[in-house]
């Protein structure tokens, strides 16, 4: 029998109505392969593109056997079959044989077919006579995307320790996860009663995944008693990942992490370890269409903890649009709390005439969203200000409104807010203001650079002197780095700034009261770019969050296990700092925008994302990197040389844990023909060179006849 495959890919991450479809493959198994009895197993042979096929001799004297494309499956022997593929899953499995004593370790077997969602399933001829199966049709599927989601565990059940060994089966602990105890090498076994679990001297925890589940990413465990709690690194072992006994939290790290192995090695008196909750932390299937989406916001506000910008700040009032999905009831709040059922229930547009915080939870039947909140900023000063505040809040963060600037740094023991329109501390009648008792008040670290601005700001003394009020930045040049806080009284102060650059923030140091800080932008913000070759095709990363221009195809990658990268759209053109994208856009050189705002979109698909980003120089040859190839794009490995910033790789442990041996050409989508190298130059470059895969070359071995870019140009030397 020829190996044939029906249908490659069924659905292929399908977008419908926002929600993604799952990816699906089905094939037929090639018996053509003789392999008799006298083998102990069959394990290895090549029957399946997509699934490992074992054999097992199970109870009866023979194994099972292969010939004339019939697979002999003899009393009591076992068939297991095992996912290749992260992620996927056995869906179906349909048998031509001649009778039906074939039972399943998981799923449901039903007129010869199988059905289930499981990465390894094991097939048992239970009867008397031999099954000869002349045929397999075998159906495989993958969650469109997966998500990580967090668990607590229910430990509400009762074992005794009576039972050597239990399962989450009876009681359920976990959702996502199987829960096995066992009494391994302890006098006793675990138990769990009165809402703990006790492990005793020599026991294990056995957590695997159930088929929705991927891995396990993290656990924090609540101790019982300081008596039942590790104390050291010798008293928790762990098959994979790590656990730091003092903080009683267990993590994968960059593990991928399906089965954890935990075990007691205390001993003596106090050997017990007890715990009586557990957050779990795993990557999951996306529930999909199934799952209620959160409510959406217009206008858009700023994320609560994020820097605020002149684009956030208005001068009237504004009206909030909160939308849902349909049949589902809005909730909201205007003060920054969580929001429940018994919140405020959304009828019409919200109007604010202040600042506020807004905080919306969509409910339908069982089903209740995560909280979307928003800042919203309604201030009386200049809109176009890039940053200000003026200390007018209710507590000791200050902030216009009692809500712009919830990330300033301060010390409360050398902050003072003075709140109460009057005299403090032997000061003239203030305005709400900061008093630094010979202490910092630090902004926030500014989003966006400035290339040249005004920082104006007041500042006023007790009536017992004056007082010196330095004001440093990280980075960027002040024009003046100190001002006299007059004996009782305000004075306006106005300092010119000079090349700050994303990530910098300003300090004020000393004695006296401070307010009104504004720093207005007076320069045009200067924006990276890129450039796109001429293939169309670039790799791309950046240091800060970025917004790309409509023009400009950004991708994140994936690696297929057929020599191809499969790209995932973003959509949004919203990609977050440090991060790896491959870009596909006509030749040529494209502005760049910041953005503070990264949606969950693009988060989402950036968590499943393989390439890497070069942040500084790659020198290392155990990387792949963006080539053209017989008139196709893709990635090779790279042998020399070094690999320049602000470009994306892929590293080859990754490539090789996916591909197959002697891969060395990963392609971009199965068709992409592309244009040729249209711009030709000649003559010595004195420029940094790189070769068409990034390297850069040497000078020992520049300029020879071939492809090179210099100064981010193609040039060809003859």
């Amino acid at each position: 029998m020829t190996k044939k495959f029906y249908l490659l890919l069924v659905a292929a991450l399908l977008c419908l109505g926002g929600n993604m479809k799952a990816e699906k493959v089905e094939e037929d198994f090639d018996f053509d392969i003789s392999v008799t009895y006298a083998d102990p197993t069959f394990e290895g042979k090549n029957f399946s593109k997509y699934c490992s096929v074992e054999g097992q001799k199970g109870t009866y004297s023979m194994s099972p056997s292969l010939t004339s494309g019939t697979m002999r499956f003899y009393k009591g022997n076992n068939l297991v079959l095992t996912v290749k593929n992260e992620g996927w899953t056995i869906k179906s499995v349909t048998f031509t044989l001649d009778n039906s004593t074939i039972s399943s370790s998981v799923g449901k077997m039903s007129d010869n077919t199988w059905t289930g969602n499981d990465a390894t399933v094991t097939f048992t001829n239970t009867g008397d006579a031999t099954v000869k199966v002349t045929a397999m049709h075998v159906v495989y599927e993958k969650p469109a995307s997966l998500k990580e989601v967090k668990e607590d565990w229910n430990l509400s059940g009762t074992v005794g320790q009576a039972q050597p060994s239990w399962s989450a089966v009876d009681p359920a602990i976990s959702s996502y996860v199987n829960v096995e105890g066992a009494q391994s090498s302890g006098a006793q076994a675990p138990s769990l009663g009165s809402t703990r679990l006790r492990l005793f001297s020599g026991n294990t925890l056995t957590i695997s995944v159930k088929a929705s589940t991927t891995s396990i990413k993290s656990l924090a465990f609540t101790f019982y008693s300081t008596a039942q709690t590790p104390t050291s690194d010798s008293d928790w072992s762990v098959s994979a990942g790590s656990f730091d006994y003092k903080t009683g939290t267990w993590s994968a790290g960059e593990e991928d992490v399906k089965e954890l192995v935990l075990t007691n090695l205390r001993t003596g008196n106090g050997s017990t370890i007890s715990f009586t909750a557990v957050k779990a932390v795993y990557m999951a299937a996306d529930a999909g269409e199934t799952t209620l989406a959160k409510p959406t916001f217009s206008p858009v506000g700023k994320p609560v903890g994020k820097d605020i910008t002149s684009d956030a700040i208005v001068d009237d009032e504004q009206t909030i649009e909160i939308s849902a999905a349909e049949g589902a009831s809005i909730y909201y709040t205007l003060d920054g709390t969580t929001p429940t059922a018994e919140s405020t229930l959304y009828e019409a547009p919200i109007v604010i005439k202040k600042s506020c915080t807004i905080s919306a939870i969509a409910v339908k039947g069982e089903q209740t969203t995560e909280v979307v909140a928003y800042r919203y900023f309604i201030h009386k000063h200049d809109a176009e200000a890039f940053y200000y505040e003026s200390f007018d809040g209710t507590a000791y963060w200050g902030g216009n409104d009692g809500d712009f600037n919830p990330n300033m740094q301060y010390s409360s023991s050398t902050l003072i807010l003075d709140n109460s329109d009057a005299t403090y501390n032997g000061c003239v009648a203030t305005e709400q203001s900061i008093f630094m008792n010979g202490g910092t008040f630090q902004t926030p670290t500014f989003s966006q650079p400035v290339k040249q601005g005004t920082l104006t700001f007041r500042v006023a003394g007790r009536t017992t002197g004056a007082t010196t009020i330095n004001v440093t930045a990280n980075a960027g040049t002040l024009s003046q780095e100190s001002v006299t806080a007059k004996a009782g009284e305000w004075t306006d102060y106005t300092i010119i700034v000079s090349n700050m650059p994303a990530g910098a923030y300003i300090q004020f140091e000393g004695t006296g009261f401070l307010d009104e800080i504004k720093l207005v932008s007076t320069a045009e913000v200067v924006k990276p770019t890129v450039t796109i070759g001429s293939t169309g095709y670039a790799t791309f990363c950046y240091g800060e969050p970025l917004l790309f221009p409509a023009e400009v195809k950004v991708y994140a990658a994936y690696i297929m296990t057929d020599g191809y990268m499969k790209l995932e759209e973003i959509v949004n053109k919203d990609v977050p700092a440090n991060t790896g994208v491959i870009l596909v856009a006509e030749p040529g050189e494209y502005e760049l925008d910041y953005t503070g705002d990264i949606t969950s979109t693009t988060t989402e698909i950036m968590k499943l994302n393989d390439l890497k980003a070069a942040t500084e120089e790659v020198s290392t040859t155990g990387i792949y990197v963006l080539a053209e190839e017989n008139g196709k794009v893709g990635f090779v490995p790279m042998t020399s040389g070094t690999l320049a910033a602000g470009k994306a790789y892929l590293e080859a442990k990754d490539v090789e844990a996916v591909l197959a041996d002697g891969v060395r050409f990963i392609a971009i989508g199965n068709d992409d023909v592309l244009t040729g190298i249209s711009q030709i130059e000649n003559g010595k470059v004195n420029n940094d060179v790189y070769d068409l895969q990034g390297r850069r070359i040497l000078n020992s071995q520049f300029p020879q006849k071939g492809l090179y870019i210099v100064g981010g140009k193609k040039i060809m030397i003859k």
